[in-house]
């Protein structure tokens, strides 16, 4: 099963603030004792100032190159519409399956990171609700495993519960640096990574996770001593963290990296590849529409020089 993307690039418009023919009025101050006049004054500008050009490189998507992309037959959605409600039914159930409070949340992590989450909205927030309610009795369950923390306090944190950053304080020595032998839990560096960038104002646990953990995830990748796919995993993340990356692109990314994860469920795999195509499908007949039906006739590239020529739909 493919996967297709399109990039559409949205540019910005600039308005100049110049213009021809402007008169400027000045106000100056006489001095009269100890009173003072306001007298105006009008100072003409002179000639008109040339205008400086915007130098907008050529747009790449023309209007002929946005209508030859390629749209699904609406038969082919309507199948694939199908077989994804027959899987979103599948996987509900395997949200509300009795397990590890650890394979719970990397199922939600997993469905956010694929891009299908919002299928599921009720069914997630309704699992961590449930989770949050006893969080000091979760938490403690999870004893030393800095992954399972760092993903549930990301998880609720992300999804809008209230989380105190004081539960990574365990992970910590007397002297309040963090244990040297966390080191060694390369995955749970990672996601005490992930999670410190969802830091709020004094928070100055999270900071430290910040500055600890880039650090030594660096110093892994620079010596090249971590076996793929997790080497590349972390080299992306350190790129930019997944709490600043545009999530649909982000989203095609971690499609191909999951399928290579030995933990992979076929089932999420075939659900977010069904999904991307289809949304991807959706978004090229919107350009397609937009572009053929009142993009072109507004014609503000030859009405306005200094306009730029970008239609105005940004990322998803």
């Amino acid at each position: 099963m493919s996967i297709q993307i399109l990039h559409v690039c949205c540019g910005t418009t600039s308005f100049p603030c110049s213009s021809s023919n402007t008169l400027r009025r000045v106000a100056s101050f006489q001095h009269h004792g100890d009173h003072a006049r306001l007298s105006p004054g009008i100072l003409c500008s002179g000639q008109p100032p040339s205008r400086r050009s915007a130098n907008y490189q050529p747009n790449i998507w023309t209007h002929d190159s946005i209508r030859s992309l390629t749209i699904n037959h609406k038969m082919e959605e309507e199948q694939c519409a199908v077989r994804i409600n027959k899987l979103e039914e599948r996987v509900v159930k395997l949200i509300q399956e009795e397990k590890e409070l650890e394979d719970q949340l990397q199922l939600i992590d997993h469905l956010q990171q694929l891009g299908v989450a919002y299928h599921f909205k009720d069914d997630i927030k309704d699992a961590l609700r449930s989770i949050h309610e006893s969080l000091e009795d979760k938490s403690m369950l999870l004893k030393d495993n800095l992954h399972a923390t760092a993903l549930l306090f990301r998880l609720l944190r992300e999804n809008g519960f209230d989380v105190c950053e004081d539960m990574f304080r365990r992970f910590k020595d007397e002297k309040g640096h963090f244990k040297a032998c966390l080191q060694h839990q390369t995955k749970g560096m990672l996601s005490l990574y992930e999670a410190s960038y969802l830091e709020k104002e004094g928070e100055l646990v999270l900071s430290q996770a910040t500055d600890f953990t880039t650090k030594h995830l660096k110093k892994l990748v620079e010596q090249g001593s971590l076996e793929p796919p997790l080497g590349e995993q972390v080299a992306y993340a350190l790129e930019l963290p997944l709490h600043w990356r545009m999530h649909r692109l982000h989203t095609r990314w971690f499609i191909y990296a999951y399928q290579r994860d030995a933990t992979m469920n076929p089932l999420l795999l075939e659900l977010a590849k069904l999904d991307f195509n289809m949304v991807q499908g959706i978004y090229k007949r919107e350009l397609s529409e937009a572009s053929s039906r009142w993009w072109t006739d507004i014609g503000l590239a030859n009405r306005l020089p200094f306009f730029r020529d970008r239609l105005p739909i940004g990322e998803h």
